[in-house]
């Protein structure tokens, strides 16, 4: 019976030893891979290796090639030369980044197990910076449907051991414990088990560590490609497992500590009697020719390693050394522990204190391997060794300053625009409310834009509005506004009279106008592609859409997506509580879209008034009524949106309507002005106004008004 159960308790051990290994491994993977963003932070850290980025640039460059002009091939070092000098920059960290994250999502969630990855933004970054090299090179340029894709087999197999094991982890943790704790019950002598536990864990590791690297060698033939990809995948290798093989070093490291406690009974053997012996042994020659050749053909395979793969060769040395520094420690830490719990004054031998003191001493070795353990995972979450390679910030400023990455989206001032499709430097457009077209405004320092959403059909010479089917889809919205805007008669005059103007005909789109798109029309599209190109430029900006919309919310997020946006909002809780400016930018969620009324189509797309947004009035005729300090109380009355909303809108525009004058505009713009309001509103609602939203943005002084506000320099 004692040998069945010695055998029983020996066997339950080196699966405890087994589980233990496999538990760090589970852990490593649910913690740094399964979690997107340290992923990302991962997988964007590769792109500091010059192979990933040369592997990128050529990868986009012959997308470039292969879909463009044959003429282009000409200009195929200097695209893939530029590409790989922008690859490491901000703004593709940031768009990379995101990328990864949805791949992650994608991946992870068993929808696509293609290792595929869309750099249509790369197109943005590339022709933008050609344009100052090779403008008629840049011109050509169309990388919006670049998409990287590796071996579906490697992602698909990889994509169902993530998900197992984020199932698993927390089990395998558990079965080590239970295993641990039942073979040393089981065994006769603890002593022993525990002996066996130590040597059966740091085997594990260091078999563990062994089949990393193999893995890597593998993985790399199954991918195949050139030397370059080989590097390049090399790099990634590292940034995404080469933390692994530092934990299972530190496993294999507690193990052999805990085997050589466990041995001496509570002591360590002294670290230079045994490394000597081993010198002595290494240096020594054998006594047989069969000895002689083993130890010659040892050393033969060793320097074979290091020549063919000296980092490796340095790697494991310095991970030895380690190892006996680890021990070390644990040697002079153990023997400290013994000599303050040695045998003390007359009073403390009583019965009672020699049974705690035997206690506490055989308790010494189980503390020494916590302590090592503890110290692991100390190392594991702060040290900048094996910890995530994370990628610093794309951006050290958030919407221009450095102040403001520490502030929440409901905490800033966004400069905004009323109208801000509405741009007088377009043509077709008509009492026109801004300045500039929405890239120049963003540009200039908008971060806030209140657009109007239509159905239009393209005609000859401008666009006609739609109200037939489409806009009924919409709920009838369209005619409702225009039948409260010039009356049902007027409507039905409008309509003939446009009727014989501008012919009919075509298919309706989606446009923004402002009441008549005969007036002036913007393809949506075309705005919200705008948009994203300024922001794929600009990593560090957060701005604010709100969408007045008689259109279907199913086409607004579906020219979202077209046009690239929509891998840029924000998905987070449209009512907060809202993440800072520097988590929207680390995350590249740096867009945040409300409709106006009714939303839907997307979980980021919703009713702005319903519970996020609360306004003031916005239908002032004077300028006196929102400069005058009488009247700021007035101007300041709640209008749309719940009192507790979290964003602010503070509407700052005389309504000239049908004829907008930027002589109000100069009058009610001024620094004084804003300000002055700002902190009445701010008094009387008791919120920062988030949204300050004016006309005709280059008149005055919106800019410096916000950076006040913001108390910003």
């Amino acid at each position: 019976m004692r040998e069945r159960r010695t055998i029983v308790a020996r066997v339950v051990v080196v699966l405890a030893a087994l589980l233990i290994v496999a538990a760090a491994i589970a852990g490593y993977v649910r913690h740094e891979l399964l979690v997107a963003d340290r992923f990302s932070d991962r997988a964007t850290a590769a792109l500091k290796d010059r192979d990933v980025r040369d592997l990128v640039a050529r990868e986009v460059t012959d997308k470039v090639v292969l879909k463009a002009d044959p003429d282009l091939l000409a200009a195929r070092p200097l695209i893939e030369s530029v590409t790989s000098g922008i690859a490491g920059s901000g703004p593709f960290l940031a768009l990379y980044g995101s990328g990864i994250r949805r791949l992650h999502a994608s991946v992870l969630s068993g929808h696509d197990s293609r290792l595929e990855l869309d750099l249509r933004d790369a197109g943005v970054l590339v022709g933008s910076a050609l344009e100052t090299l090779k403008p008629s090179v840049a011109k050509d340029i169309d990388v919006r449907d670049v998409k990287l894709t590796s071996s579906t087999r490697v992602a698909d197999d990889a994509a169902s051991v993530a998900r197992g094991l984020r199932r698993d982890s927390w089990i395998l943790l558990a079965l080590a414990l239970v295993a641990g704790a039942a073979g040393l019950m089981l065994a006769p002598v603890t002593r022993t088990a525990l002996r066996l536990l130590g040597v059966a864990t740091g085997v594990a590791a260091l078999v563990a560590y062994a089949a990393l690297h193999v893995g890597e060698r593998v993985a790399a033939g199954a991918i195949g490609g050139d030397e370059l990809s080989h590097r390049a995948f090399a790099a990634v290798w590292s940034a995404l497992l080469g933390d692994l093989g530092s934990l299972l070093l530190l496993v294999a490291a507690a193990g052999a500590v805990t085997a050589a406690i466990a041995t001496t009974r509570g002591d360590l053997p002294d670290l230079e009697p045994m490394l000597a012996r081993t010198r002595a042994k290494i240096g020594a020659t054998p006594r047989t020719d069969r000895a002689r050749a083993a130890r010659a053909l040892a050393f033969v395979v060793v320097g074979v390693l290091a020549l063919l793969d000296p980092d490796g060769v340095v790697r494991t040395v310095v991970s030895i050394a380690g190892i006996l520094l680890v021990y070390a420690g644990a040697d002079q830490l153990l023997g400290v522990l013994q000599r303050r719990l040695g045998p003390g004054p007359a009073a403390s031998t009583a019965p009672g204190h020699r049974r705690a003191r035997t206690a506490m001493r055989a308790a010494l070795p189980a503390a020494v391997v916590a302590v090592i353990a503890l110290a692991g995972i100390a190392a594991f979450a702060g040290s900048g060794t094996v910890d995530p390679p994370a990628v610093a910030s794309v951006t050290n400023r958030c919407n221009g300053h450095a102040e403001l990455c520490a502030k929440r989206l409901d905490e800033v001032v966004l400069p905004a625009t009323h109208n801000a499709m509405s741009a007088a430097d377009l043509p077709g457009w008509f009492s026109a409310e801004q300045q500039k077209s929405i890239p120049d405004q963003l540009r200039a320092g908008v971060r806030g834009l209140l657009i109007d959403a239509h159905y239009g059909i393209k005609v000859k010479g401008g666009v006609r509005t739609d109200l037939g089917p489409a806009s009924e889809r919409a709920g009838d919205a369209d005619r409702a506004l225009y039948v409260k805007t010039v009356g049902a008669a007027g409507l039905n005059a409008i309509g003939r009279i446009r009727d014989r103007v501008i012919p009919g005909g075509g298919k309706p789109g989606v446009y923004l106008c402002h009441r008549f798109c005969e007036l002036g029309a913007t393809a949506l599209d075309d705005a919200l592609g705008g948009i994203h190109d300024f922001l794929v430029l600009n990593p560090g900006e957060v701005i604010a859409i709100v969408i007045e919309g008689y259109v279907t919310p199913a086409d607004v997020v579906a020219s979202f997506r077209r046009s690239g946006l929509s891998n840029l909002v924000y998905t987070g809780p449209p009512a907060g509580p809202f993440p800072t400016l520097r988590e929207m930018v680390d995350r590249n969620q740096r867009v945040v879209v409300y409709a106006e009324r009714n939303g839907g189509a997307a979980p980021w797309y919703t009713a702005g008034y319903a519970k996020a947004i609360q306004e003031t009035p916005y239908t002032f005729k004077s300028a006196k009524l929102l400069t005058d300090p009488a009247n700021l109380p007035a101007s300041c009355a709640p209008n749309r949106g719940p009192a507790t909303a979290p964003l602010f809108l503070v509407n700052h525009w005389v309504n000239t309507d049908p004829t907008p004058k930027i002589s109000s505009a100069a009058a009610v713009n001024t620094k004084a002005a804003l300000v002055a309001r700002a902190d009445a509103c701010r008094k009387i609602r008791g919120h920062l106004p988030n949204l300050l939203a004016v006309n005709f943005y280059g008149t005055g002084d919106l800019f410096a008004a916000a950076d006040e506000l913001n108390d910003v320099g």
